[in-house]
């Protein structure tokens, strides 16, 4: 009898638990680097999403104060103490495209600011 040369074809059950273990572990650092990345994006268009707000707020508050008129004699908000701190009032000229012509009373129209700590969470 004459033994027959063995060729050996296939894997065995250490080389894939191997490759298995350091496939697992390269796909947990992939994952792991994708979320931190994900973080990250949020936090960027959170704050552009912020500053496009300011820049419309900012925008607006010109817009009214370029058209803001002083009358001496006018009181808009009358409370026992006068004004609050943290607020301003003053008259303004309301553009022609912001009012309906079936509503038109005139072209004046009082605007009043206020700051307001506001409360997110546990922060102001």
């Amino acid at each position: 009898m004459t033994a027959r040369p063995s060729h050996r074809r296939g894997f065995t059950l250490l080389e894939v638990l191997l490759t298995m273990g350091i496939g697992s572990v390269l796909l947990f650092v992939a994952v792991t680097m994708l979320g931190q990345a994900g973080n990250g994006y949020e936090r960027g268009s959170g704050s552009v999403a912020a500053e496009r707000e300011a820049r419309a707020v900012l925008t607006q508050m010109g817009d009214d104060f370029a058209k803001a008129e002083w009358h001496n004699e006018t009181i808009l908000e009358n409370g026992g103490e006068g004004w609050k701190r943290g607020r301003l009032g003053f008259l303004s000229l309301q553009p022609d495209d912001a009012q309906s012509e079936d509503g038109r009373s005139g072209d004046l129209c009082a605007v009043h600011y206020y700051i307001k700590d506001i409360k997110v969470g546990t922060a102001t």
